[in-house]
């Protein structure tokens, strides 16, 4: 998984290029607030098997050794 993350004060613009084996990838980008422990990020895109993906990532426990990620594609 690539990862990219700018920061401010208290936000955090995140983008995560996420391996699908050898499927192909999918692309997200969100705005995660400090604090927080669960952040959504819209699906942007992707390659191979998941192009031309849209949808929604869900990311619970940030930062913890619990965290976890569930995918809710439009298609």
């Amino acid at each position: 998984m690539g990862e990219r993350r700018w920061v401010t004060p208290a936000r955090t613009n995140t983008d995560i290029v996420r391996t699908g084996g050898v499927h192909g990838q999918l692309t997200t980008q969100s705005l995660w607030i400090e604090g927080t422990d669960t952040v959504r990020m819209a699906i942007t895109g992707g390659s191979g098997a998941y192009r031309g993906a849209t949808g929604e990532l869900t990311c619970d426990d940030i930062q913890t050794s619990h965290e976890t990620y569930r995918v809710s594609p439009d298609r």
